[in-house]
């Protein structure tokens, strides 16, 4: 088995899932929730959306980050975060 923390790439050759060569995305209020991703193939970019404040323990603005295939980085979104509307809400 693979540990594999939130977002994961299936490479075919192998026939495996496998964690993206990135930072860990982890949240200071709520579990981990990765609801939705966007592949901008233009610019090689996959955009994330979900429950999450921060990237290798650094505080980004919650919700949002882009992950750059050709820098191979997971940085936080350049156009800010989400609000939450209860962020006591869990999962």
């Amino acid at each position: 088995f693979v540990k594999i923390f939130n977002i994961a790439h299936y490479n075919s050759i192998n026939q495996v899932w496998l964690p993206l060569p990135v930072g860990q995305i982890t949240c200071s209020w709520c579990t981990v929730t990765i609801l939705a991703l966007a592949w901008d193939s233009e610019r090689r970019q996959l955009h994330v959306a979900g429950k999450f404040n921060a990237i290798d323990g650094y505080n980004i603005p919650a919700g949002l980050a882009v992950y750059d295939q050709d820098s191979g980085h997971l940085v936080a979104h350049p156009g800010g975060g989400l609000a939450m509307r209860n962020v006591t809400q869990d999962g």
